[in-house]
């Protein structure tokens, strides 16, 4: 018998017929079993426990506190020194009489005048705060998209796994009958090697899916700080954009990106009216008390001052540096405002890129849909044919490939989709926990920033 002819059977040993179309139409239409993890769970859980999340929101804190910061250049300044010199005096080498001098002093003083400088540092500490949130922002939308990522990556693998696991069963039952057939004479050597070498490709296959599971299982417990159960298929999310005008028009109005992008380069812009108050005048009212007290005398002295004054402070040259940083802001607000275009477009393209990503997945999955139940329908024909000896078993083994690649590539196009369409949730602005309704305790951006704002004492001891 010749390598590519079909095998013959004897009367009452055909084996049976090959049931891959079956196994695999079950895993692909398989709903989720009970207490399987839903997306909303995945995506809780990142939003609590993800860290790179944890550190935007410390980061927030921090540049909170520029607000009260600049808020110091219009609130007066008030310090308290005391002083004792003592002065031992001495005739003929001997002590005669010694001298204690006591001094306490109060100063204070308050700015009337800056240069500007007082009011745009306060503009330009917050629109670094508001950047900041926009940019926090971004993180959230970041770290939630991962999350969708991580979330259907497993699944996919899931299924992959479970995919190959079924096929390698079937191929190594397969293998058993051309065994047997051969010990009878029904098969040759070759439909045997066929069948062998076809068992050993889906042992590596095998192998690669619990490769490719575990680092997707990886990155779940990395995105949401725990390990996955067995995720649930996502939905596609409620409010996509209805066409790609529509997307990139949200894309451009609130993107958090491009809205960080924004209030930097006002910051920026308050950046140069801060440097020119350097080179303006200054006026301040400033007020002291003092009290000395000697006891040189044989009746110590004791003078109490108080002073009441306006001062003006007007810079002729600081050596250059003032106007070197007046320069220096002018630039930074120029690139400020070419790294918004930069940042517009950049959002822009990607928004269109994740949108006909969006559609060919969504293409890809008809097509793949077609692929398989043409696939399952030939895979059926072929075994039919093979029991009955009419085709050589190379054509089985290649239909039932050809069904488990189809299955794989739809079971990578419906996970490519979700990715795709949560990508535009996140390009337009909408990946956020409050406009997904998790439910989770929301974090307030703005909650350290009102506990802080006009905090301008301290509790010396403990920094409170």
């Amino acid at each position: 018998m010749s390598a590519g002819s079909p095998i013959r059977h004897r009367s009452g040993r055909r084996p049976r017929a090959w049931p891959l179309a079956t196994t695999i139409a079950a895993i692909m239409a398989a709903t989720a079993p009970a207490g399987a993890q839903t997306l909303s769970e995945t995506l809780a859980a990142a939003y609590l426990a993800n860290p790179d999340l944890a550190v935007g929101r410390a980061r927030l804190d921090v540049v909170n506190e520029q607000r009260p910061q600049a808020l110091g250049g219009f609130l007066p300044s008030l310090s308290a020194t005391a002083s004792r010199d003592v002065q031992d005096l001495t005739y003929d080498g001997a002590v005669s009489r010694t001298n204690r001098q006591d001094q306490q002093a109060l100063t204070l003083s308050q700015p009337v005048y800056s240069g500007g400088a007082a009011t745009a540092g306060l503009d330009r500490a917050e629109n670094t705060i508001r950047a900041e949130r926009a940019r926090l922002r971004t993180t959230e939308a970041d770290v939630l998209l991962a999350a969708v990522t991580a979330h259907v990556d497993v699944a996919r693998d899931l299924d992959v796994l479970d995919l190959n696991r079924q096929s390698r069963e079937l191929l190594v039952r397969r293998l058993d009958q051309t065994r047997a057939l051969h010990d009878l004479g029904d098969a040759t050597a070759a439909d045997l090697a066929q069948a062998r070498a076809r068992v050993a490709d889906a042992e590596a296959r095998v192998v690669a899916a619990e490769a490719a599971l575990a680092k997707s299982q990886a990155t779940y417990l990395a995105v949401t700080g725990r390990e996955p159960a067995d995720p649930d298929p996502a939905p596609l999310p409620a409010s996509l954009p209805d066409s790609l005008n529509t997307a990139l028009l949200r894309a451009r109005e609130a993107n958090p990106q491009i809205l960080a992008a924004g209030f930097a380069t006002e910051a920026a812009t308050d950046g140069i009216a801060v440097s020119r108050g350097a080179l303006l005048p200054k006026v301040s009212l400033t007020g002291s008390l003092s009290r000395n007290r000697s006891s040189l005398d044989i009746n110590p002295r004791e003078t109490e001052a108080a002073a009441v004054g306006l001062q003006l402070t007007v810079p002729i040259y600081s050596a250059g540096i003032a106007e070197s940083r007046l320069r220096e802001a002018r630039k930074a607000a120029a690139e400020a405002r070419l790294s918004r275009v930069a940042t517009e477009r950049s959002i822009v393209e990607r928004t269109e890129r994740v949108w006909r990503d969006m559609l060919a997945a969504r293409a890809a999955i008809t097509a793949r849909e077609a692929q398989v139940e043409a696939a399952t329908t030939a895979l059926d024909g072929v075994a039919r044919e093979v029991d009955l000896g009419r085709r050589p078993l190379i054509d089985l083994l290649d239909a039932q490939r050809d069904l488990l690649d189809a299955s794989e590539a739809l079971a990578g196009a419906r996970r490519d989709l979700i990715v795709a369409a949560f990508g535009v949730l996140a390009a337009t602005g909408g990946l956020e926990a409050r406009a997904l309704g998790l439910d989770v305790p929301y974090h307030d951006p703005t909650g350290d920033y009102e506990a802080v704002k006009w905090r301008v004492f301290v509790n010396p001891v403990t920094g409170e």
